[in-house]
């Protein structure tokens, strides 16, 4: 499979930090007023932004990879909260 050729644009920073998203992007993303998009600093001295639910999906593919499926967490979690409560209370 073909990966997408990525496009770069060059944006100015305005006086107050603000670089403004190209419509084309902004499109292609969903993004909208009040969008929160989660700005990455890397280690090669580079800025990258992603879409706050692309981070949120891509984490959630992340960690489902971890369990197994036929466990749930919250119900793990849930179990380890009231032991924690038995102990601390006396229950």
């Amino acid at each position: 499979m073909a990966r997408a050729q990525a496009k770069s644009y060059a944006v100015r920073v305005d006086p107050a930090g603000r670089v403004l998203i190209p419509a084309r992007i902004r499109q292609r993303h969903g993004l909208q007023p009040g969008s929160v998009v989660i700005v990455n600093d890397t280690a090669a001295d580079e800025i990258s932004l992603t879409p706050q639910g692309a981070a949120v999906r891509a984490a959630q593919a992340y960690f489902s990879k971890l369990r197994r499926h036929d466990e749930l967490w919250s119900e793990e979690l849930i179990q380890e909260r009231r032991e924690s409560a038995k102990r601390e209370y006396g229950g």
